[in-house]
């Protein structure tokens, strides 16, 4: 849910909605894909930690992060590339995608101004491709082959020598949520803090976290269903609600 439609609800009822995972993203173009950061297929670079993805395009830096990154050389490239600027592609605000990775990755934080920007993630790939010194993302359903994405690491980095945590976004990363940019979908109700879950709507969860139901996400070929190890820790976290 985008902040603009959660305000919605927070001023009718004055709390938020219960946010609750039922799928996992998926593929399908318009069909909340996974994201995947992607350079220049020229470019060296071939992994990056959520902090240095914060430090490249936010001025907040709120992974702490040691310093602003704008020149490659500060992402570990030599030669002709160290001292080339880096320029930033995204999507124009406000936009899911957008939104998805300022929550997921700079955590609230606040975007560089010089991002070039277009209204959808689908045009980015084609200007990474055109563009040697460039970065940007795009949805998983939207890349090809004239770019090279990035593996991602949630923290960690070249400069602090952790290879073991990279994940490339290849599909099985991406099912099994291994893959950091990978994304899900929700259910939101209107819940009432203190007070307990509607049993109608408890039960109809219950039966999207059975087997039946993450058969019947899968039978569907939209969306991907949860592994069972998140379905397990859901189930646990609906008993409390």
């Amino acid at each position: 849910m985008h902040i603009s439609e959660e305000a919605q609800f927070v001023n009718a009822w004055g709390y938020r909605p219960l946010e609750f995972p039922i799928a996992g993203g998926s593929y399908a173009a318009g069909f909340t894909d996974g994201l995947t950061l992607m350079v220049h297929p020229t470019n060296p670079l071939t992994k990056l930690s959520f902090s240095e993805f914060d430090a490249v395009y936010s001025t907040t830096r709120n992974r702490r992060y040691t310093s602003d990154i704008t020149k490659w050389g500060q992402l570990g490239l030599t030669g002709v590339w160290e001292n080339q600027d880096i320029r930033l592609y995204g999507v124009q605000i406000p936009s899911g995608f957008e939104f998805f990775l300022n929550r997921t990755v700079l955590l609230g934080g606040t975007w560089k101004p010089n991002i070039i920007t277009r209204t959808t993630v689908h045009e980015l790939a084609t200007l990474v491709s055109q563009d040697p010194y460039s970065i940007g993302y795009t949805g998983l359903s939207y890349v090809n082959a004239s770019v090279n994405k990035l593996q991602l690491s949630l923290d960690g980095g070249w400069a602090y020598n952790v290879n073991e945590n990279y994940v490339y976004p290849d599909k099985l990363d991406v099912c099994t949520r291994r893959y950091p940019l990978s994304r899900l979908i929700y259910l939101y109700t209107n819940k009432k803090p203190g007070q307990p879950l509607d049993p109608v709507i408890k039960e109809f969860l219950n039966f999207i976290l059975s087997y039946e139901g993450q058969k019947a996400v899968q039978d569907d070929m939209i969306f991907l269903p949860l592994p069972v190890g998140v379905v397990t820790q859901l189930r646990k976290q609906l008993m409390s609600i």
